[in-house]
């Protein structure tokens, strides 16, 4: 068991002490007192306040495990073969089903217990401190920019409980919100004691810098920050290029092979564990083994054999289209992939097989080879995110370390705000470079604005399916005036479903001064 693994354990019995004395009363918003135990006993080492950190991560990794908020409103996914999709993916939430805000104000609550511990604590290398520090408020920083994008105006909550009393705030307005988010990512810039990424797994400059072109394109195309923002987006992803030079691994399927995590391209992502529960959220577009018995290639396809998978969600529709949309993707045949059952075979003796007859799906009775020369697609699957195959359980655990910001995505951001301000050869020379790393020639459409924006975002697609992008991404479009987001989104056609999430009743229902979403 490795020492990160261990000190994740060891929070575990903290955090646990912290949730007996300090409840959130399950909302993060109704807050009693800070305890005592966990204040004044607890912190009495650098090691504690690491323990925290570690523990704190943990909590930012479980917000940051799930497609709900994320692709599941988007056009990413079809109902897989066991389901059962959620209301956002159907378009049909209410105050009833939605989401609750309990797990990001808790965690916010471990974020702002941690910085406030870390800048009283008199560690002996200040450097250490300000990294922490620099962490704490970039987590803080990217779960509350979760909360704007996903319900608009949030509590704003910046300092952990203390006192003798109960207090009760209700919704921040959302620009005042992200002022606070991008102070906090200008703070945490300065603090950081080295410009470069010294472990993958945590966050560093280059990350907040990320974050930060991220915040910038959502402000500037959503809450009227406008062409100002969008060139700080160019500015700042510059700056990563600076660092970093933002390099692209050559063949698309190696940046998520999970042995080769923390590979170049990446530039922050959270750690998993063979061990740990619950599961990398990528096995919930995985199958078990006995649902595809029959498949002729299920070697090939990262199925478990007990009960680590889900097939809740598949690769969508318009996923695969806008993939055909370009010949010679090499992208789609990872990201969209099929268990396959023969129709049709023939025997091929050994000693002539070349594997051009078609594909080998066993050995007959004679020792022939046995090729399929017609087959039927059972449903879809993808490739990213498939786990690690253990062969000391002979079965797979997902495992796969979640992709916050990688090279990718940041040069297409570029090319998105490039594109927004007009500057059109930069946008597509950047959409270029992703294009031709995935086996695509140079864009040769239109050039008008619109028509590049749009194809940014197709690209966007292609790149980062199942990387908790495509729902803001088409959000950001369509409040851009890049689409109409109501015609693209099948499950919104016809609707006027609001485009933030509700706030649950069980929230409104705990704090009084929680304003419910118009349209619910």
């Amino acid at each position: 068991m490795n020492s990160k693994f261990k000190k994740m354990n060891k929070f575990s019995f903290i955090f646990l002490v912290s949730i007996l004395f300090f409840s959130c009363d399950d909302s993060g918003l109704d807050v009693e007192v800070e305890s005592s135990i966990s204040t004044a006993s607890y912190w009495s080492s650098s090691d504690d306040v690491n323990a925290y950190l570690y523990g704190c991560y943990d909590d930012f990794r479980d917000i940051n495990n799930s497609t709900l908020l994320f692709e599941d409103r988007s056009d990413a996914f079809k109902p897989g073969d066991i389901g059962p999709t959620t209301e956002a993916w159907s378009q049909a939430m209410d105050a009833q089903s939605a989401p609750t805000l309990t797990g990001m104000y808790n965690a916010i609550y471990h974020f702002n217990s941690l910085y406030k511990q870390a800048s009283n604590f008199n560690f002996s290398n200040s450097s250490e401190r300000d990294d922490i520090l620099a962490q704490a408020l970039l987590m803080r920083a990217h779960t509350y920019f979760t909360l704007v994008k996903t319900f608009g105006d949030t509590p704003l909550l910046i300092s952990p409980y203390e006192g003798t009393g109960t207090e009760i705030i209700g919704r921040t307005p959302k620009a005042e919100v992200m002022s606070q988010i991008i102070s906090d990512i200008d703070n945490a810039i300065s603090l950081f004691s080295s410009d470069n990424i010294i472990n993958k797994n945590f966050w560093s400059k280059p990350a907040a810098f990320a974050l930060k072109a991220d915040v910038l394109l959502w402000r500037g195309k959503v809450l009227d920050g406008g062409e100002s923002d969008l060139k700080m987006v160019v500015e700042v992803i510059d700056n990563v290029e600076s660092i970093t030079s933002l390099p692209l691994l050559q063949d698309y399927s190696s940046i998520f092979n999970s042995s080769n995590k923390k590979n170049d391209e990446i530039i922050f992502s959270l750690y998993f564990d063979r061990f740990e529960s619950p599961r990398q959220y990528g096995s919930r577009t995985k199958s078990v083994l006995q649902n595809v018995s029959e498949a002729y290639n299920k070697s090939d396809l990262s199925l478990t054999a007990g009960n680590e998978a889900r097939h809740v969600y598949a690769p969508s529709d318009e996923l695969l289209a806008i993939y055909e949309k370009n010949d010679g993707d090499l992208r789609k045949d990872f990201n969209i992939v099929y268990p396959k059952i023969a129709v049709s075979e023939i025997e091929v003796p050994v000693d002539q097989y070349d594997g051009s007859q078609g594909p080998n799906i066993g050995l007959a009775e004679n020792g022939n080879v046995r090729v399929a020369t017609e087959s039927r697609n059972l449903f879809r699957m993808t490739k990213k995110y498939s786990g690690t195959y253990y062969n000391d359980i002979q079965d797979y655990r997902y495992d796969d370390d979640t992709i916050i910001y990688r090279s990718a995505d940041l040069i297409l951001m570029r090319a998105e705000a490039n594109a927004g301000i007009g500057n059109i050869s930069e946008a597509i020379g950047d959409l270029n470079k992703i294009r031709n790393r995935s086996g695509i020639s140079d864009y040769n459409g239109s050039q008008d604005k619109i028509s590049v924006e749009n194809e940014i975002l197709d690209e966007r697609f292609r790149e980062l399916f199942l990387e908790l992008k495509r729902w803001h991404d088409l959000v950001r479009a369509h409040e851009w005036g890049s689409l109409d987001i109501y015609q693209k989104i099948p499950n919104l056609v016809g609707k006027s479903v609001p485009l933030n999430f509700p706030i649950s009743n069980s929230d409104i229902a705990k704090n009084s001064l929680l304003i419910q979403n118009q349209g619910y």
